[in-house]
């Protein structure tokens, strides 16, 4: 019998579903921001420095476009671990993906091995389960990690 090793939509220790993804910002080149992301070093936009610019979009976009990337190239991504200051939100679900990745990176399973312990499911099934874009089931989810001896973990706590 494998014990499971629990997973937790937790990205860090406060304890909320969504992940809350830290960036930083600094004075960049010509009056604008220059954001970066100290957990995902390629992240970096630049954007205007005024009242009216919208910085979380971008870096939201941004920090998206680094997940998928790093899924593609099979490379981990870097959780929170506290609760940042300054942050954008990833639902639950995109925490559960990103946690089957970092899985799948950690043991070194391949697609083909996790479609096997899966039984047999199409190819488009677990790309589908890896893909960020793609708004998976939560027990699509809870089957390939458990797959891997893993667990999901939900807690709740009282809004602010």
């Amino acid at each position: 019998m494998r014990m499971r090793s629990p997973i937790s939509v937790e990205a860090f220790a406060s304890r909320d579903l969504a992940m809350r993804y830290p960036f930083a910002v600094a004075a960049g080149p010509q009056e604008r921001l220059l954001i970066t992301c100290p957990l995902l070093p390629e992240v970096s936009v630049t954007c205007a420095d005024d009242d009216d610019t919208d910085i979380v979009s971008p870096v939201r976009e941004a920090i998206w476009a680094a997940f998928a990337t790093r899924i593609a190239d099979r490379r981990a991504i870097a959780l929170p671990s506290e609760e940042p200051t300054l942050f954008v939100s990833f639902p639950p679900i995109t925490v559960l993906k990103i946690e089957l990745h970092n899985a799948m990176v950690a043991t070194g399973m391949r697609k083909a091995h996790l479609r096997r312990l899966l039984g047999d499911v199409q190819p488009m099934i677990v790309d589908r389960l890896l893909d960020i874009d793609h708004a998976s089931r939560l027990v699509q989810l809870e089957a390939a990690l458990a797959a891997m001896g893993r667990e999901i973990v939900i807690t709740t706590r009282a809004a602010a």
